[in-house]
């Protein structure tokens, strides 16, 4: 009696971790699959010191092996006025600092695998300045970015250009 109740346990156990497996796995296939790879940046940025403003064009030079469809970060307070594809205007999405950008499927793009993307867009950029730092512990003061009269700063963290 002892051993088969044990039996069950361990089978249970067993089925237990062989799922837990195969959701790893599937999960793992998923975030493998091939994305797109920035090859380079043609970044343009004016930058209006008395408005706080950034104003930025990036072309992209993707390579994008089989995707139908670019994930970017940017400022989530961008606004992003276009996006295009070849100068032809594209669907996009823009939420919570991600851009979403669909571009077709590989088939469309022929045997090129690499695309020209140009994304047009502003944000403003006002972190608070520590007049008076009582430490110098961390030299950024938790400033990643910065765009006032008296000087500019943009960290990377800032988001001040579109990045995958």
């Amino acid at each position: 009696m002892r051993v088969a109740r044990l039996v069950k346990i361990s089978v249970g156990f067993y089925l237990l971790i062989l799922t837990v497996v195969v959701i790893l796995l599937l999960f793992l296939e998923r975030t493998t699959q091939a994305q797109c790879e920035v090859m380079a940046h043609d970044l343009k940025v004016r930058i209006e010191p008395e408005t706080q403003d950034l104003i930025g064009s990036d072309t992209l030079t993707l390579s994008c092996p089989e995707e139908q469809r670019a994930l970017l970060e940017l400022n989530p307070e961008a606004i992003v006025h276009s996006v295009e594809r070849e100068a032809v205007p594209i669907p996009f999405k823009f939420s919570a600092g991600i851009l979403e950008v669909f571009f077709g499927s590989p088939d469309s793009r022929g045997k090129d695998k690499t695309i020209l993307l140009t994304i047009r867009y502003g944000s403003k950029f006002r972190d608070p300045v520590p007049r008076d730092p009582l430490n110098t512990e961390d030299p950024t003061y938790g400033v990643s970015g910065v765009i006032s009269e008296e000087g500019v700063m943009l960290l990377a963290g800032a988001r001040w250009f579109p990045e995958i």
